[in-house]
């Protein structure tokens, strides 16, 4: 079987992914702070646990990142750690949506 990616690479392309999927969720308990300054007390609740729930999807995905590496399964952990990404941008499309 032809490798056109050493393992090397793909391990250091499931760290950047972890990386990406980290700041992602970074940028999104920003944004979700920023938006909850003038909130009522049931949206400042609603703030709370999506923060909460996007922290919960980045430690899943980084942990399961790190364990697919430690077994030398750099493209299943490159997917694992890109998740968090894509739970941002859904979770900002459906914020946009209904216009939050």
């Amino acid at each position: 079987m032809i490798r056109f990616i050493s393992p090397m690479q793909q391990t250091i392309f499931a760290i950047l992914s972890m990386i990406i999927g980290i700041l992602s969720t970074l940028t999104m308990v920003v944004m979700l702070l920023a938006g909850g300054a003038n909130s009522s007390e049931a949206q400042i609740r609603q703030i709370k646990w999506m923060i909460v729930m996007s922290l919960l999807v980045q430690a899943l995905a980084l942990a399961g990142s790190i364990w697919l590496l430690i077994e030398h399964r750099g493209w299943f952990a490159c997917g694992v750690g890109i998740l968090p990404l894509l739970y941002t941008i859904i979770l900002v499309i459906v914020l946009v949506s209904i216009e939050w």
